[in-house]
C-alpha cells in the first residue's frame, strides 16, 4: 500500500481485555480486507469481471454445444 493513502478494512471490531483488534467475524465466514482502495472501487471492478467471466463461460459453453452438434452430423 502507497504510504499516506487512506486505509479501508472490512472485518469485524471486538474488545479482548483492553485491546481493540479487528479481524474475521468469528460467527460468519465472510472476508477480512485490509486495502487502499475503496469499498465502492472493489465492488465495481469485481462485478465487472465476473460479468467477463460469465460472459467467456457463455462463449464456450456454445463453442462447446456448436463442436458437439457438428460432431454428431459428420
Amino acid at each position: 500500500m502507497p504510504i499516506g493513502s487512506p486505509v479501508f478494512v472490512h472485518g469485524y471490531l471486538r474488545q479482548i481485555g483492553a485491546n481493540p483488534q479487528i479481524g474475521a467475524d468469528p460467527l460468519q465466514h465472510g472476508p477480512f480486507l485490509i486495502s487502499f482502495r475503496s469499498e465502492t472501487f472493489l465492488r465495481r471492478y469485481l462485478s465487472r469481471r465476473s460479468l467477463l467471466l460469465d460472459a467467456m463461460g457463455g462463449i464456450t459453453a456454445g463453442a462447446g454445444m456448436v463442436a458437439l452438434v457438428i460432431s454428431l452430423l459428420v
